[in-house]
């Protein structure tokens, strides 16, 4: 095979053309691979967005989920009260065992924490990305709210459903944590409105049948608790 020889340089002109050359496809090399990752990058943003938004509807459904099952809820937590007001221990046994409340799901926001913690948030419009830290700011109290009122239900239950509700301390505990249960629905009713409201506002957000239906464990949910509250009394 013919090998060519390097062409001798003979004066600063050919040097400086052979250096420009160099220079010029070093140039178009970074420019191609820096074309290259940015359109990675912008890829690696809107998949990031993406799962965002599908994570703020999917907390959109479950706000819809607790918003149709409030007025059921409402009546079994006065029948609660009213059992506990009386000290009557046989009701308050009775509605626990008996009742039908929404089960805790947890609000989620990791979609959210891996944009921030990736840096791909960082790249989001400007607007969106205030937009989204109050969205999930509402999305946090809401699920603070839902701890605190399952923290307080169990203890109840706790109380009532054991020998201890016989003694002379269980009927302030009850109360307490009633207390506690009804101050902590309204913390999560009203972080769950303004986030509804939001979604829609600023994202024009709202939930579809078929993201209801995706929520897991609620077959058949409200029909359970529209039949608790209807067997109260009167």
């Amino acid at each position: 095979m013919e090998m060519h020889k390097p062409r001798p340089i003979h004066n600063w002109r050919e040097l400086a053309t052979e250096i420009g050359v160099i220079v010029l496809g070093i140039l178009i090399a970074l420019g191609l691979e820096q074309a290259v990752e940015g359109h990675h990058t912008r890829e690696r943003t809107e998949v990031a967005q993406r799962a965002v938004d599908t994570e703020v509807r999917f907390n959109l459904a479950k706000i819809n989920r607790e918003l149709d099952m409030r007025d059921c809820m409402a009546k079994q937590t006065a029948a609660l009260s009213a059992a506990i007001g009386r000290n009557d221990q046989g009701q308050l046994r009775r509605l626990l065992v008996t009742g039908a409340f929404v089960e805790p799901f947890p609000w989620t926001d990791a979609a959210w924490r891996a944009a921030v913690a990736s840096g791909a948030a960082d790249r989001f419009d400007q607007a969106r990305r205030r937009n989204y830290w109050l969205i999930y700011g509402t999305v946090n109290a809401a699920d603070r709210g839902q701890d605190e009122y399952w923290d307080a239900y169990q203890r109840l239950r706790a109380v009532a459903l054991t020998g201890l509700s016989g003694s002379s301390d269980a009927s302030q505990v009850e109360v307490t944590e009633l207390a506690r249960m009804m101050a902590a629905e309204q913390q999560k009713l009203s972080a769950s409105t303004i986030l509804k409201a939001n979604a829609k506002r600023l994202f024009g957000f709202e939930s579809t049948a078929a993201e209801m239906a995706t929520m897991p464990a609620n077959a058949g949910e409200l029909e359970r608790c529209r039949a608790a509250a209807a067997a109260l009394p009167a």
